[in-house]
């Protein structure tokens, strides 16, 4: 992340000598601010400066002290922030820069502690960044955890593994309900598409109700994976004639590879019997 001057956390360094460049600082408005030489500066976060806290004989120089938060850039300080203590005023080519702990660099980290910690240093709340990528693989015997631009939240081990946490949930509704008496299977509306992060196992999980409007004779269902391989397959007895039957049809799709897969549930009566599928019911899909 690149520094900004809305940083919480600034750095420090020891005190080597920085001044303001020969062209001074003209005034109080000016953002960018020239140094003889950055060097030894952290560039990786902003900074807060002082400027003129002493004169070059180290003489103190309380009413020309600035103290300023900036971003190094070269042998400038952009982006400043004027007179975070101090006046802000313009100062002499030449002047002394300090980096000096100060009332701000204790604030912005009890600003940035408190923005998700409570006093006695629990959390009030965590917010993760999305990734685009996964990040780089943590040191031995440690995790990482992350959210990805898809919503789920992942975590990668020492050993470069990357393990979607707590699966993915998919889900389909009927919202009408269908009669048929042809023959053969029948698509009943109910479909997911998935793909998966990695090879895993699916489980999937099924609530119908239906009835067979002619005669107690039973009810045929099976789950299909992309419209060829059929998961489970069974049959339903419905109580009485025209009664309306719940029932459960679990499966499990075992080794499943990461790419797009479309699950459906099928239904079909026998001897030609009127079987109408009711709205209400529920198609899952979770990875595991």
């Amino acid at each position: 992340m690149a520094a900004a001057n809305t940083d919480k956390l600034l750095k420090v360094v020891g005190n080597t000598g920085w001044q303001i460049g020969a062209g001074g600082v003209a005034d109080a408005e000016v953002t960018t601010i020239p140094l003889v030489s950055a060097s030894g500066l952290p560039t990786d976060t902003a900074l807060l400066i002082t400027i003129d806290r002493v004169d070059s004989g180290g003489n103190q120089t309380p009413s020309s002290m600035e103290r300023v938060v900036g971003v190094v850039s070269g042998n400038n300080l952009v982006n400043c922030i004027r007179g975070v203590e101090g006046t802000a005023q313009a100062h002499s080519g030449g002047a002394v820069v300090e980096i000096v702990i100060a009332s701000p660099n204790i604030n912005k980290l009890i600003e940035h502690l408190l923005t998700e910690h409570n006093q006695d240093g629990g959390h009030t709340v965590l917010s993760l960044e999305e990734k685009s990528t996964k990040p780089s693989a943590p040191g031995s015997g440690k995790r990482k955890l992350y959210f990805k631009e898809d919503g789920g939240l992942y975590e990668r081990d020492s050993a470069d593994t990357e393990k979607k946490i707590g699966g993915e949930l998919m889900h389909d509704k009927l919202t009408s309900s269908f009669n048929t008496s042809a023959s053969g299977w029948h698509d009943t509306g109910l479909s997911v598409t998935l793909t998966p992060s990695r090879v895993t196992d699916l489980k999937l999980t099924s609530f119908l109700k239906a009835q067979n409007n002619s005669f107690i004779r039973r009810i045929s269902y099976r789950i299909l994976r992309d419209d060829s391989t059929t998961l489970v397959e069974g049959d339903m007895t419905p109580t009485l004639q025209g009664t309306n039957d719940p029932f459960c049809i679990l499966a499990v799709d075992e080794d499943v590879s990461a790419e797009s897969h479309s699950y459906k549930v099928q239904i079909q009566g026998s001897h030609g019997d009127t079987v109408a599928v009711l709205s209400g019911s529920m198609l899952l899909v979770e990875e595991v």
